[in-house]
């Protein structure tokens, strides 16, 4: 509950884009970057290359075009 009232706050849009909170993907971007700036800071092709390896290629390329999109709005 204390996550979802943190991300309500700051980010809203990651529910967007991650329905699960617990899921790989969703753990990768809050422990490595955990504020809109980091997620900015990174390419979408950098943050796709990460997901995938997060999640054993099961996160790619079109959720981390829109997690980038959800962060720049």
């Amino acid at each position: 509950n204390q996550l979802q009232a943190l991300l309500d706050e700051y980010f809203p849009e990651f529910r967007e884009v991650f329905k699960n909170l617990l899921g790989k993907a969703a753990q990768w971007v809050l422990r490595h970057c955990p504020f809109l700036p980091y997620i900015l800071a990174w390419s979408v092709e950098e943050l796709a290359k990460q997901l995938k390896g997060a999640t054993n290629n099961r996160v790619g390329l079109r959720r981390a075009g829109i997690l980038k999109e959800a962060a720049e709005n």
